[in-house]
């Protein structure tokens, strides 16, 4: 019950604690799991695609949420397809394909990810989350 305000606070919906969780929209689930997990007293958190963390100007806070959290000690794993969150917020990262894993840079993992981009069979993401990955990035 100590973390329902904290939890409310950082998923962006205070005024709106009355009202069932199914009323809400799957962005705004994904706030509030995402807040849960800030806040959750684990030591690891782990994120299968930053595309779970709600809308696009929440999902740009969580980045440096996350960033403020590695920082704290805490441990976090993100699966990502996504150069701008790889380097961002990796410290380290590893490719997968199939059965093999391979440690590299978070650098590496960035141009792996922009070279691979379009390759390979993906789920179609929509036209706000390709934006965000675009520009910035040079190497």
């Amino acid at each position: 019950e100590d973390l329902v305000e904290p939890v409310a606070r950082t998923a962006e919906v205070q005024g709106l604690l009355h009202r069932p969780l199914e009323e809400f929209g799957k962005p705004v689930r994904d706030q509030i799991a995402f807040a849960i997990a800030l806040h959750a007293p684990v030591p690891v958190v782990l994120f299968d695609h930053t595309a779970t963390m709600g809308g696009g100007d929440f999902r740009a806070s969580c980045l440096d949420r996350l960033v403020e959290l590695r920082d704290a000690g805490k441990a976090l794993v993100i699966a990502t397809d996504r150069p701008k969150v790889a380097l961002q917020v990796g410290t380290g990262a590893v490719i997968v394909r199939g059965k093999r894993a391979d440690p590299v840079s978070v650098v590496d993992a960035a141009e792996f990810l922009l070279r691979d981009k379009g390759k390979g069979h993906k789920k179609r993401r929509s036209r706000d989350e390709d934006d965000e990955d675009e520009g910035g990035l040079e190497f």
